[in-house]
């Protein structure tokens, strides 16, 4: 008797998608898709997958200030380990990172402004909430927020921010407040802010954290 053919079992794996990087090509506030022609940071922010990065393209823009003027508090970053990344900023200048120690003066140049100016002065009206594990700011300015400049969640763990200006001018010279204060971490653990921020005339603490938070 013929013994039976082996049979061969084809195991098909599907990998994770690789992480992408999402340009924001406009200073508008719009709230639609990220598209290759036209992507806002609010729609970044909503369309990130875990591990993604989100960079700065404005050189299809006239010549000015990199500055995006919201009109509404930005969706919370919900993903682990998203990126962005101010000093990756084509059309905002001469971008780069501080060179020099705090008591020499820092030498880096801001990519671009998030402004809250036209949110109102309440609770919630933050301009970035961390609200998922591994994420991390570059060389953003973050300025005129009705609440925190940055609010970490008890989600926002093992964070990093660094090279950012909040609660000042593109300049880092003039007060422009972050109502509720510059950084405010709740329940979040392992958040690193520094080397090279500039955080200061806020509207309350600089950087807070409550009760309960871990390191």
């Amino acid at each position: 008797m013929r013994s039976p053919a082996p049979v061969a079992l084809l195991l098909l794996l599907t990998s994770p998608a690789g992480a992408a990087t999402l340009v924001v090509d406009t200073l508008g506030d719009d709230d639609g898709a990220c598209g290759p022609a036209n992507c806002s940071l609010r729609e970044a922010i909503k369309d990130a997958d875990p591990g993604d990065t989100i960079v700065f393209d404005f050189s299809a823009l006239p010549p000015g200030e990199p500055i995006i003027v919201l009109e509404d508090p930005l969706p919370e970053i919900d993903v682990n380990n998203l990126t962005i990344d101010g000093y990756d900023c084509t059309g905002c200048g001469a971008v780069q990172e501080s060179t020099t120690l705090a008591a020499d003066g820092f030498d880096l140049a801001i990519g671009p402004t998030i402004d809250g100016s036209n949110l109102p002065i309440a609770p919630d009206s933050d301009l970035l909430v961390i609200a998922a594990s591994g994420v991390t700011l570059r060389g953003l300015n973050l300025q005129s927020a009705g609440d925190a400049g940055l609010h970490f969640t008890n989600n926002g763990d093992d964070a990093l921010v660094e090279g950012c200006l909040i609660g000042t001018d593109r300049a880092g010279l003039v007060a422009a407040a972050n109502q509720g204060g510059g950084v405010v971490i709740v329940g979040a653990d392992d958040v690193t802010i520094g080397p090279f921020n500039v955080i200061s005339g806020n509207g309350l603490a600089g950087i807070r954290v409550d009760p309960g938070t871990g390191d």
